[in-house]
């Protein structure tokens, strides 16, 4: 065997060992929004599990709207939080323009509306 087919070999060999199965991308935990501070935590699970939307409170509007179909939220939350040491209401609205009855988030406490009728129905949120 030549010098080149045993590097090669080798090479191959290598590559083999240290192969990666693809996986599922990580799920997220309630750990995941409490690392941060003054931020907007959304989950599609209940008990904080599954996907995550998280933005800072800079980025959720005080005056206007955040639509949630904007980025692929639309009716899709289960479980939230606002994590942040400011005087801060997180309001989350059915309708997509957060007009009609708000529920309010609180900050420092996880919300799971799974079992509640308002589980995968907000449309939209804004901080007051």
């Amino acid at each position: 065997m030549t010098m080149f087919r045993r590097i090669a070999a080798l090479f191959v060999a290598l590559t083999l060992a240290f192969a990666v199965a693809p996986s599922a991308p990580a799920q997220a935990v309630l750990s995941d929004c409490t690392a941060y501070s003054n931020v907007v935590c959304l989950w599609k699970n209940a008990g904080a599990d599954g996907n995550i939307w998280r933005q800072t409170t800079a980025q959720v509007p005080v005056t206007g709207c955040r639509y949630l179909s904007e980025s692929g939220w639309n009716n899709e939350v289960t479980t939230v939080r606002l994590q942040t040491s400011l005087s801060y209401v997180l309001k989350m609205y059915d309708s997509s323009n957060c007009t009609g009855t708000p529920v309010d988030i609180y900050p420092g406490f996880t919300y799971d509306f799974s079992g509640n009728p308002w589980n995968d129905k907000f449309s939209s949120l804004k901080l007051s």
